[in-house]
């Protein structure tokens, strides 16, 4: 499947960055329960190694964040 994308916003001097048309499916895997799959609209920056989750993102898959300094959810 191709994933067609267009600008979002481009800053001055910046990389742009990118809104998919379409949504993916997204599911957290952990071993010791199953978790729901839930359907979300990627946004990219050339610029950013790493994912970045919403608050709204994080409550529909499920995550809670007890320590984030830390990495502990």
């Amino acid at each position: 499947m191709m994933l067609r994308f267009t600008p979002f916003v481009r800053l001055q001097g910046l990389p742009p960055i990118y809104r998919f048309r379409e949504s993916i499916n997204v599911k957290v895997l952990v071993s010791d329960r199953d978790t729901p799959i839930v359907r979300l609209i990627p946004i990219v920056s050339e610029s950013v190694d790493y994912v970045l989750l919403s608050d709204k993102a994080l409550t529909e898959l499920g995550i809670v964040i007890i320590d984030a300094s830390n990495g502990i959810w």
